[in-house]
């Protein structure tokens, strides 16, 4: 799993990232519920992310 926070440490995500999906989670709220998306699809969202 791996943390990951915004500069302001304001927003915090975890990612578990395994071959056949990736599950996301707010961990400052862990009430609400988790998602689940293709490795693919978090791929091209990270590429996005980062241009």
């Amino acid at each position: 799993m791996r943390r990951l926070r915004g500069r302001a440490e304001t927003v915090c995500v975890e990612v578990a990232a395994c071959a056949s999906a990736v599950h996301v989670r707010d961990s400052k709220d862990v009430t609400r519920p988790a998602f689940t998306v293709a490795p693919t699809a978090w791929a091209a969202f990270t590429a996005y992310a980062r241009s």
